[in-house]
């Protein structure tokens, strides 16, 4: 399994519309499933530090995460401008492979 995590910073007045859009059935989640490769994304939010999120969007493997990136990427940027309003800061922490 190949694993993109990301951390999100959002403001309160966001925060609702931010769980619904980046959750497991919100406008990520729903693109990504055009993919048979797409497993599930993850939201958590961080109980120490309120407002902050971390994200994590599950794949079979890297190749085809970064093959459907490849084919979406129009797509990809649409949705990512759509989305910005939504948080303040975002950081892709980096992609993970389980080990088995």
């Amino acid at each position: 399994m190949h694993i993109v995590a990301w951390n999100y910073r959002t403001s309160p007045a966001h925060n609702a519309d931010f769980e619904h859009e980046y959750g497991p059935k919100g406008s990520w989640a729903t693109f990504f499933r055009i993919s048979r490769a797409y497993q599930g994304s993850f939201l958590y939010k961080l109980t120490e530090v309120p407002d902050t999120y971390m994200l994590l969007d599950t794949w079979t493997s890297q190749q085809a995460y970064e093959n459907f990136l490849e084919s979406n990427k129009k797509e990809y940027a649409e949705l990512s401008k759509k989305l910005e309003h939504l948080y303040l800061q975002e950081e892709k922490t980096g992609t993970y492979q389980l080990i088995e």
